[in-house]
């Protein structure tokens, strides 16, 4: 049987985007039995039952530093055959095979979205990883041209595998409304530059949206770099935005009651959000760059994130054209069917085989 040691570190984080990708996958390479699987983390982990786990204390050292000296040295003690990153980085002096998978390249493609020290972090620890890796995932194919484009060496050795959706229906009918009464436009991320949401707003405001009886509620944690509250004020919108933080469940209730939903990113490497929406078939309004696009297919409306014009007149539509909207909706609910965590899984288990078999 295969032994595959992980860099674990994004379960301690399953709300985040890398975080739900890293749980769905790893429990269903757990439930094929067909490899050995070892857990690393730098600091506690959640309770992992279905395979064993290491830790370290990192102490003095940076969280980057510990896991590049204890990830090495627990897989040459471990004997693994093969060491997989979820996260776009790889302890660089193991010795077995290795398989990386790139979320995104932000740091390339806007580098001003994001914190300085994960910026600097990913132009340190990126480049050689996406070299050393005998394998690479990516989980579109956006995200595949930009890793090529920076290193065309990694060609012949990157696979496209796509992510799925965190949230899903529940059977039964329509779900308790949780925020508005009336009928809402949603957004579900991080609070960050790279989300757009000062646009956003200003195109909201310029939308007929607010007058025609329509809400928007922005959902998902605080991030940074991005007073919301000040914006809201100050384009006069406290009465048609609702800014909220949602626990799983109640993001059930808000895809289930939306209207459409709205993801005008200025870059994604994926958009989980996007087949979200599809699962629960609500249009979506997003970007034409970087993976949107590909991913929502014809299932929604793309428009250019830098135009605040263009994402007001696509709000105005979906409001004004209900043909246009029905024949978004059920594209959505037909494309949903292409995202499936149990076809990643086994997507990833077969590259780890071929890299393992090399």
């Amino acid at each position: 049987m295969i032994k595959v040691a992980v860099d674990a570190r994004p379960l301690a984080y399953q709300h985040t985007g890398i975080g739900v990708y890293t749980a769905n996958i790893l429990q269903r390479l757990a439930d094929t039995g067909a490899i050995d699987l070892v857990l690393y983390f730098t600091t506690p982990g959640p309770a992992i039952e279905f395979a064993r786990c290491r830790h370290v204390s990192i102490g003095a050292f940076p969280n980057a530093i510990a896991a590049q000296l204890a990830f090495t040295k627990w897989a040459r003690e471990d004997e693994v055959d093969v060491f997989w990153s979820p996260r776009h980085h790889l302890p660089l002096a193991v010795a077995c095979r290795t398989v990386v998978t790139i979320h995104d390249m932000v740091w390339r493609q806007v580098p001003k979205t994001m914190k300085r020290g994960g910026r600097v972090l990913e132009s340190i620890l990126m480049p050689p990883s996406l070299r050393k890796a005998d394998a690479i995932i990516c989980v579109s194919e956006a995200t595949r041209k930009d890793v090529v484009n920076f290193l065309p060496q990694c060609q012949t050795k990157s696979h496209v595998i796509y992510e799925a959706a965190n949230v899903y229906p529940e059977h039964g009918g329509k779900m308790e409304q949780t925020v508005s009464d009336e009928p809402y436009f949603l957004f579900v991320g991080t609070k960050e530059p790279r989300k757009n949401l000062h646009r956003l707003l200003e195109a909201w405001r310029r939308s007929h949206a607010p007058t025609q009886g329509y809400k928007l509620v922005l959902a998902g944690g605080a991030g940074w770099g991005t007073d919301l509250s000040a914006v809201i004020s100050r384009l006069r919108l406290q009465d048609s935005v609702h800014d909220v933080t949602p626990e799983v469940g109640t993001l059930q209730s808000l895809y289930q009651n939306c209207y459409a939903v709205l993801m005008p990113s200025l870059y994604e490497g994926f958009g989980i959000p996007l087949v979200e929406a599809m699962a629960f078939a609500k249009p979506v309004i997003t970007s034409a760059c970087s993976a949107m696009g590909e991913i929502v297919g014809d299932a929604g409306m793309t428009i250019d994130p830098y135009s605040v014009d263009e994402v007001a007149t696509a709000i105005n539509r979906l409001i004004g054209d209900k043909p246009q909207y029905h024949k978004l909706a059920a594209a959505s609910a037909q494309r949903s069917e292409i995202y499936c965590w149990d076809r990643a899984a086994t997507q990833t288990l077969n590259v780890i085989e071929r890299v393992a078999a090399a």
